[in-house]
């Protein structure tokens, strides 16, 4: 059966193998689990536990035999508990009346393959794959080859050429109602999926589809609006593409109707979305929960186009559904012959040379070539190429060659600040990447880093900021979406002197200036802004959808499973950059096919 070949598979499994950081709502629910049930069986109380931790850490699911037969450490108690092997812990939970089988109404479900769900996330899992299964096994619309290749001729250069993925995707989306467009930083996915939109729409002129254009975040839903408005693109018809989408491009929570709590929508099974074509961009982004959202309210006849990087990080939230459904699907392709092909991967780089260390450290991670991987390493040790690695043992090195390149990068920033164009333009120049918030190499410390070494070369006074003050030179990022403003979470300015922008204020006035259309800047008071934060460093998973002139990746080496350094976390940061990665490392990294480890 479909379902069966193509399992959502949880994303970051075993994420917390060794030692679980459990909270308090963690213990608390494996006493509920225990109390509902009628039992004080402490194999229950510690496999729910770690269940509703590896939730809270990205995983719908928790896989038994992660921790079936290990002694784990519970959190910072001190203590540790010996878990039975994968027979006798399977049997232990069959016996709670909590733990049910897949159909039952129980909150915790146990599947036949080992693996534990909390209810909600079994049910979400079955809905995405039965939606997705659906639209994979649909009847495919025939068209005339020649009619097609004149219709896609009009946004493609030679749709006849078989090699040409981008020309495939708008076949594959125009004939069947799923289309997956996979490929990595380069390939020109945004790009291709405008052109396949304008497609679909050429492709039935009587009546025109009712499309809808959204992504996971406001960012990338404004990027998504700028890139219809710069392609340009005018349909058969002479109505162009940017004013056919004008009111549908936006972000899935309103395209789903969401409430201000994100807690109900208006779009539902009940109340089906009024579209006919819905495309979402930055697919790699979104969790679980919102995908089985969509797909519930998604019209059976609807056609569903899903673009994005399957190899880059998942939500934050639980589930890596997009790279699960490419998984599964190309399974599907390369075992079946009765399932029509949904899956095209884009591999032609128009950013990256081949001589590319970038390039070829990107694909050495995808592949988890662990010998290849460790040669553009030690070719990356020499400075020469666009990618640096900067192997360091001692702290106090590790912090002056943070400073040297801190200074160096922001350089250009801090000396254009009379102009807010410039500014706004070397803003994007340089961006500090770090795998999480807290500790030595966390965004919290090394942000307030940057500030004291900045300060220092530029004579610029940021130590007022430790206590949520303006200066000039401040780079901020939005935390959370404000549509009154037009910003959106993830989206980055510079705060500057009024004076700088013409403005007639004092001196010691200051305004946030961000990115417009058509290379302007706009103003707005920071005591307008929303929530935001200092950005001179992000973490990795912000900078998704961005891109930098160059980054510079700090690993520490305190490399745990729980502080999440895999192979998605460092092909993200090292893509982020156009012209130049450099990575500093306070100790040896290697790959591995599974995660990032460190190696004394």
């Amino acid at each position: 059966m479909m379902m069966e070949c193509m399992p959502i598979e949880p994303y970051f499994l075993g994420r917390c193998v060794t030692c679980w950081e459990l909270s308090t709502l963690d213990m608390e629910f494996g006493d509920f689990i225990c109390r509902v049930s009628g039992t004080n069986n402490p194999v229950v109380k510690y496999t729910c536990a770690i269940l509703s931790c590896s939730r809270r850490f990205g995983s719908p699911c928790l896989h038994l035999e992660k921790i079936s037969g290990k002694s784990i450490e519970l959190g910072s108690t001190g203590l540790t508990f010996q878990f039975p092997d994968l027979n006798e812990l399977v049997d232990n939970l069959i016996r709670c009346d909590a733990i049910g089988s897949p159909g039952e109404q129980k909150p915790v479900i146990l599947h036949e393959s080992g693996r534990l769900y909390l209810h909600r996330y079994w049910e979400y899992e079955q809905l995405v794959a039965r939606e997705i299964a659906y639209r994979a096994l649909g009847q495919e619309h025939n068209f005339n080859e020649p009619e097609l290749n004149l219709i896609l001729s009009r946004f493609f250069q030679d749709p006849t050429k078989r090699d040409d993925a981008q020309c495939l995707a708008a076949k594959v989306a125009i004939s069947k109602n799923l289309c997956v467009i996979t490929g990595g930083p380069g390939t020109g996915k945004t790009h291709t999926l405008i052109r396949v939109i304008a497609s679909i729409i050429d492709s039935r002129i009587k009546p025109r589809p009712r499309v809808a254009l959204a992504a996971p975040t406001g960012k990338a839903a404004a990027r998504l609006v700028e890139m219809v408005r710069s392609a340009d693109i005018v349909l058969s018809d002479g109505l162009r593409l940017s004013d056919y989408l004008t009111e549908s491009i936006g972000t899935l929570h309103r395209l789903l109707g969401a409430s201000e709590d994100l807690t109900t929508f208006k779009y539902n099974a009940a109340n089906l979305l009024p579209y006919d074509v819905v495309a979402v961009d930055e697919a790699s982004m979104v969790d679980l929960a919102l995908m089985a959202r969509l797909l519930a309210a998604l019209p059976r006849h609807a056609k569903l186009i899903l673009c994005g990087d399957r190899n880059q990080l998942a939500s934050v939230e639980p589930g890596s559904v997009f790279a699960d459904i490419c998984a599964a699907l190309l399974d599907a392709d390369r075992f079946s012959d009765s399932v029509p092909k949904s899956v095209v991967q884009l591999t032609k780089n128009y950013r990256f040379r081949e001589s590319s260390l970038i390039h070829q450290f990107s694909e050495a991670v995808v592949r988890g070539d662990v010998k290849l991987v460790e040669k553009i390493l030690e070719e990356a040790k020499s400075g020469r190429n666009d990618l640096v690695w900067f192997p360091m043992e001692e702290m106090s090195r590790s912090r002056d060659v943070l400073r040297e390149e801190i200074v160096k990068g922001y350089h250009s920033l801090f000396k254009s600040l009379d102009s807010p164009k410039e500014a706004l333009r070397t803003s994007t120049q340089f961006r500090i990447l770090c795998p999480f918030r807290e500790g030595p190499f966390g965004v919290v410390f090394v942000n307030r880093f940057a500030e004291w070494a900045l300060g220092e070369a530029f004579g610029v006074s940021t130590h007022a900021s430790w206590l949520s003050a303006r200066y000039p030179g401040q780079l901020i990022i939005v935390t959370r979406n404000d549509y009154s403003l037009r910003l959106f979470n993830g989206d980055c300015g510079v705060i500057l002197r009024a004076s700088a922008v013409g403005s007639s204020h004092s001196n010691r006035e200051l305004v946030a200036c961000f990115p417009s259309e058509n290379d302007e800047y706009r103003m707005i008071s920071p005591v307008r802004l929303p929530s935001n934060e200092t950005a001179f460093a992000i973490t990795i998973h912000k900078s998704q959808g961005s891109e930098f002139d160059e980054v510079l990746i700090l690993l520490p080496k305190e490399s745990t499973p729980l502080l999440g350094l895999n192979r998605e976390l460092i092909y993200t940061a090292v893509t982020r950059a156009k012209k130049q990665s450099k990575a500093l490392v306070r100790e040896k990294c290697y790959l591995t096919r599974d995660n990032v480890t460190n190696q004394p």
